[in-house]
């Protein structure tokens, strides 16, 4: 299957090599699974990456990414897709979220805190807080699950980043986005995307 490269207006396509038929065993398209298929810049450092993870590998999938500024480990949005209608719908809702980070000038307005905060779920963060051990680390004004989860994926130097400026945030801190209900549960939206 072929994607039009019009698909991805006004993004800039730098390379579309995606050729894989969903209607045929994957065991049969070894050469089609490759991390590089898709790769669109718009405006405002935004990348809309699309590969077969891991590369060829028939048991992989589809991941499409929004990557902001270069940061790969942290994408603002991240699918993970083996069906046909499934990765229509994840490109669909990938082009929606790009779109949606812009006015009519063309200039990025995403708030990051806005898009963090409508992707926090409670369910969510309990689930992931819980898999993470207590840690015998008390700061004043940190709830104790975000200070679990911060050292157990940071480390000892959790401390550190909880007051280091964070450019997703526009060198907002940790503890500065704690200090609101909206702040927090953004915080805890972005914890939740953090490599661990």
């Amino acid at each position: 299957m072929i994607i039009n490269n019009n698909l991805f207006y006004p993004g800039n396509v730098k390379f579309n090599t995606f050729n894989i038929d969903f209607d045929k065993p994957f065991t049969s398209q070894l050469d089609e699974l490759n991390e590089d298929l898709i790769q669109v810049e718009y405006e405002g450092g935004i990348i809309l990456d699309i590969g077969w993870y891991p590369e060829g590998d028939e048991k992989g999938l589809i991941v499409i990414q929004i990557i902001h500024n270069n940061e790969w480990d942290n994408p603002l949005n991240r699918e993970e897709i083996k069906e046909k209608e499934s990765f229509f719908k994840g490109i669909n809702k990938s082009l929606h979220m790009i779109d949606s980070m812009y006015v009519g000038s063309g200039e990025l307005i995403v708030d990051m805190i806005d898009f963090f905060f409508d992707e926090y779920n409670d369910d969510d963060w309990t689930d992931f807080a819980n898999s993470f051990s207590s840690v015998d680390v008390i700061i004043e004004g940190v709830p104790q699950d975000v200070i679990n989860a911060v050292y157990s994926i940071i480390g000892e130097n959790g401390d550190e980043w909880l007051k280091s400026p964070l450019r997703k945030f526009d060198g907002k801190t940790a503890l500065d986005l704690l200090l609101s209900e909206k702040g927090e549960k953004a915080l805890k939206a972005f914890i939740m995307r953090m490599p661990n």
